[in-house]
């Protein structure tokens, strides 16, 4: 879900590119930080950093999130007539 938006909403990870610059010991205590970059249109550009007990940046990435378009269904006159496809869980297994 996106929390830049007045209300959540489903967003999809499109593309990440990180670089470390330390390692973070095993039980230490560390702080996240996120901040939003950039939009445009559906595609959110956001920024991530992750630092250790002593304050010093250990890894930082950079974001692509992309909004899904919203479904839109398809008119009945469109569909002619096909019949719906529908799955059970039988079906899913074999």
């Amino acid at each position: 879900m996106v929390a830049m938006a007045d209300e959540p909403r489903p967003i999809l990870l499109a593309r990440m590119t990180a670089k470390t610059r330390g390692r973070v010991r095993r039980g230490e205590r560390c702080v996240v930080v996120g901040w939003h970059i950039a939009r445009e249109g559906r595609k959110h550009t956001c920024g991530t950093a992750l630092y250790g007990a002593d304050a010093t940046l250990r890894g930082a990435s950079e974001q692509l999130w992309i909004e899904p378009r919203p479904l839109e269904r398809a008119a009945p006159a469109e569909l002619g007539d096909a019949e719906p496809c529908r799955v059970s869980r039988s079906d899913a297994a074999t």
